[in-house]
């Protein structure tokens, strides 16, 4: 009897041994894709210039390409503000989003867009110019964040700059 157990118990440690061992090699084959990647904004820090506070959200696209050897992956997306949101679109014009601050709910955040080399992809970038309120006018400077498994460019930020006026 004692035998019948420890072999049900050496059989059941085993397979969850294995099982955890699958998992560990799934975890560094995701973490590899695309290191070889290198993704460069085509046009980075675009200024709306002045902004109507009432005059509703403005937005801007913004090209990115992958420059590297290897397919790439883009792994998260945010803003550096709750009045910017983004939206990403792979070459194929498939929409991805929308994206926000990391903390604010109802937002997407994680994601696994690829971009292959040699492929363009389209940020766009909205800004709500009162959602700070009627006392949210002057200078603004927000950053979209794209967290990416390339080694070249593991976070790539893209900029903007406006005056939000009465």
């Amino acid at each position: 009897m004692k035998i019948i157990a420890f072999v049900s118990l050496a059989t059941i440690f085993l397979a969850g041994y294995f099982v955890f061992l699958q998992g560990e090699n799934e975890k560094k084959e995701t973490t590899l894709i695309g290191s070889g990647g290198n993704l460069t904004v085509l046009e980075n820090d675009f200024d709306f210039g002045d902004i109507e506070l009432r005059g509703g959200n403005v937005s801007h696209k913004f090209e990115v390409k992958n420059k590297g050897s290897e397919a790439m992956m883009v792994k998260k997306v945010y803003t550096s503000c709750m009045c910017t949101t983004a939206y990403l679109s792979d070459a194929s014009g498939k929409r991805y989003g929308k994206f926000g601050m990391q903390g604010h709910k109802g937002l997407d955040l994680d994601t696994d867009i690829k971009i292959a080399p040699g492929e363009k992809a389209e940020v766009e970038v909205i800004f709500d110019p009162f959602a700070h309120g009627p006392n949210g006018t002057g200078k603004i400077k927000r950053i979209v964040y794209l967290e990416t498994s390339s080694e070249k460019t593991p976070k790539v930020e893209i900029k903007f700059t406006g005056n939000v006026i009465e």
